[in-house]
């Protein structure tokens, strides 16, 4: 991990990064050495806040396991409650739109299917009216 680290850090894919600062912390946390877990599972929440929450998510409920303090377990464990409630509405909003964005496609297809049929019997009323006539 160390070494992959060295590499994300030497390219600068700090996104990378974050998963090994999250492996190196429960690697860390397994062999009972909590600061460094700490140090890890900080910095992968540090990075992660400028990318993906869903980083940011894994990082808070690591830090919830591993830190010592209960209040700043608890702290963390708020954030990640508050973060997850946000990202699930913004899927909801997400998902509702696709919703309605597909109901209107399907209204607007029937609706064309509609007055196709109404066109084809006008052209066909028509077209018998005129050979009536005609004849």
């Amino acid at each position: 991990y160390h070494k992959a680290l060295k590499i994300c850090d030497s390219i600068n894919a700090s996104y990378k990064s974050i998963i090994i600062h999250q492996h190196l912390a429960e690697y860390y946390n397994s062999v009972n050495q909590k600061d460094s877990a700490l140090y890890y599972a900080y910095r992968a929440k540090k990075i992660s806040k400028n990318y993906h929450k869903d980083e940011l998510l894994t990082s808070l409920s690591l830090l919830t396991k591993i830190e010592d303090n209960k209040n700043l377990a608890i702290k963390h464990y708020k954030d990640y409650i508050a973060l997850s409630d946000s990202v699930q509405y913004e899927e909801r909003i997400k998902r509702n739109k696709y919703a309605r964005i597909k109901y209107e496609t399907n209204q607007y297809i029937e609706k064309t299917k509609q007055l196709t049929n109404q066109n084809f019997l006008i052209l066909a009323i028509s077209g018998g009216t005129i050979l009536f006539l005609g004849l």
